[in-house]
């Protein structure tokens, strides 16, 4: 039987390893970036690149934490972790059905509130606050910036 610090040790130098792969191996293979593609943002590597380097970096921070933290350290385990996975499956399958209607910034909204209040969120103004800004500047990034189209629902649109 594994102890949880060397679970999460292995665990992180497997999340490391997947996004090296990722960065070093799949993603040069899989996607196509056309020669004309003027700013880096904009070129269709740049988000499968940043979240391979953001598993790169949150692996490696994992290992490093579980080496750092001590037996006497080690969290309890919490009770109802299984209805709280259905909840969060549940509240995945109600964000979907939610941006038609309502568009993908309010259904993000509400669903990053939700999913905070889910994990437990300590300080709900903070949470609150994240719920509204994250997603209003992400939409005015992708549509003023990228100009990408974010769908805006049949109800609520932005402009």
């Amino acid at each position: 039987m594994m102890t949880g610090e060397r679970r999460d040790f292995v665990l992180g130098l497997a999340i490391a390893a997947f996004g090296a792969v990722l960065l070093l191996a799949i993603i040069p293979q899989a996607v196509v970036v056309p020669k004309g593609v003027r700013s880096a943002v904009l070129s269709p590597a740049f988000w499968p690149r940043a979240i391979a380097g953001f598993l790169i970096l949150s692996g490696l921070l994992l290992a490093i934490q579980s080496r750092l933290r001590s037996e006497a350290g080690e969290v309890a385990r919490h009770e109802g972790v299984f209805l709280r996975l259905v909840a969060a499956l549940v509240l995945l399958l109600a964000y979907y059905g939610a941006i038609r209607p309502l568009g993908m910034v309010v259904a993000s909204m509400i669903a990053i509130m939700a999913f905070g209040l889910l994990g437990r969120a300590r300080n709900i103004p903070v949470l609150a606050a994240a719920a509204v800004i994250l997603p209003l500047l992400l939409y005015g990034f992708f549509v003023k910036v990228a100009g990408l189209p974010i769908p805006t629902g049949r109800w609520i649109s932005f402009p």
